[in-house]
Protein backbone atom coordinates (compact mmCIF):
# COMPACT_ATOMS: atom_id res chain seq x y z
CA UNK A 1 0.00 0.00 0.00
CA UNK A 2 2.00 3.29 -1.12
CA UNK A 3 1.88 6.14 1.57
CA UNK A 4 -0.64 8.81 1.16
CA UNK A 5 -1.05 11.79 3.87
CA UNK A 6 -2.23 14.80 2.30
CA UNK A 7 -1.31 18.64 1.27
CA UNK A 8 -3.52 20.86 3.81
CA UNK A 9 -4.43 24.82 2.68
CA UNK A 10 -5.59 27.43 5.15
CA UNK A 11 -6.59 30.62 4.10
CA UNK A 12 -5.45 33.43 6.67
CA UNK A 13 -5.51 37.08 6.52
CA UNK A 14 -1.99 37.60 5.79
CA UNK A 15 -1.27 34.61 3.85
CA UNK A 16 -2.02 31.12 2.95
CA UNK A 17 -0.64 28.36 4.79
CA UNK A 18 0.13 24.91 3.76
CA UNK A 19 1.10 21.62 5.18
CA UNK A 20 2.43 18.22 3.70
CA UNK A 21 1.00 15.80 6.06
CA UNK A 22 2.40 11.93 6.22
CA UNK A 23 -0.01 9.05 6.23
CA UNK A 24 0.29 9.48 10.31
CA UNK A 25 -0.98 12.95 10.40
CA UNK A 26 2.53 14.43 11.10
CA UNK A 27 3.88 16.95 9.42
CA UNK A 28 6.62 16.65 6.73
CA UNK A 29 6.54 19.86 4.85
CA UNK A 30 5.23 23.68 5.29
CA UNK A 31 4.89 26.45 3.21
CA UNK A 32 3.33 30.07 3.46
CA UNK A 33 2.30 31.75 0.77
CA UNK A 34 1.72 35.58 0.93
CA UNK A 35 -0.95 37.31 0.27
CA UNK A 36 -2.18 40.57 0.06
CA UNK A 37 -6.44 41.13 0.43
CA UNK A 38 -6.78 44.61 2.13
CA UNK A 39 -8.15 47.09 -0.11
CA UNK A 40 -8.18 45.04 -3.47
CA UNK A 41 -10.94 44.72 -6.22
CA UNK A 42 -12.23 40.77 -6.64
CA UNK A 43 -10.74 40.34 -9.64
CA UNK A 44 -7.61 41.30 -8.52
CA UNK A 45 -7.91 38.98 -5.04
CA UNK A 46 -9.51 36.06 -7.30
CA UNK A 47 -5.91 36.31 -9.78
CA UNK A 48 -3.92 36.24 -6.37
CA UNK A 49 -5.38 33.10 -5.08
CA UNK A 50 -5.44 31.31 -8.88
CA UNK A 51 -1.46 31.92 -8.56
CA UNK A 52 -1.37 30.34 -4.78
CA UNK A 53 -3.95 27.77 -5.73
CA UNK A 54 -1.43 26.97 -8.78
CA UNK A 55 1.05 26.56 -6.18
CA UNK A 56 -0.15 24.06 -4.50
CA UNK A 57 -1.84 22.04 -7.20
CA UNK A 58 1.96 22.28 -7.95
CA UNK A 59 2.89 20.25 -4.53
CA UNK A 60 0.16 17.97 -4.20
CA UNK A 61 0.97 16.15 -8.35
CA UNK A 62 5.12 16.43 -7.28
CA UNK A 63 4.16 14.44 -3.78
CA UNK A 64 1.25 12.53 -5.05
CA UNK A 65 -1.13 13.63 -2.11
CA UNK A 66 -4.82 14.79 -2.04
CA UNK A 67 -5.61 18.58 -1.15
CA UNK A 68 -7.62 18.94 1.89
CA UNK A 69 -8.86 22.38 2.87
CA UNK A 70 -11.22 23.12 6.01
CA UNK A 71 -15.03 23.63 5.75
CA UNK A 72 -16.57 27.13 5.53
CA UNK A 73 -20.57 27.43 7.12
CA UNK A 74 -22.64 29.53 5.39
CA UNK A 75 -22.78 33.03 6.65
CA UNK A 76 -25.07 36.13 5.61
CA UNK A 77 -22.48 37.66 3.01
CA UNK A 78 -20.36 41.06 4.59
CA UNK A 79 -18.84 43.00 1.36
CA UNK A 80 -15.13 42.34 1.82
CA UNK A 81 -15.09 39.80 4.15
CA UNK A 82 -13.15 37.38 4.42
CA UNK A 83 -15.91 34.48 4.49
CA UNK A 84 -16.34 35.67 0.68
CA UNK A 85 -12.75 34.94 0.27
CA UNK A 86 -12.25 31.96 1.97
CA UNK A 87 -15.07 30.97 -0.77
CA UNK A 88 -13.13 32.26 -3.82
CA UNK A 89 -10.44 30.42 -2.67
CA UNK A 90 -12.73 27.14 -2.06
CA UNK A 91 -13.74 27.51 -5.70
CA UNK A 92 -10.52 28.08 -7.01
CA UNK A 93 -9.06 24.38 -5.59
CA UNK A 94 -12.30 22.86 -6.63
CA UNK A 95 -12.05 24.06 -10.29
CA UNK A 96 -8.59 23.20 -10.24
CA UNK A 97 -9.31 19.66 -8.57
CA UNK A 98 -11.92 18.82 -10.87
Amino acid sequence: MPETGAIGADLNADHVAVGELDRFGNPVNAWSFPISLYKRSHDQIKASLGNVVAEIVRIAKETQKPIVIEGWISLPSVPGSVKRVDQLCADALWICIC
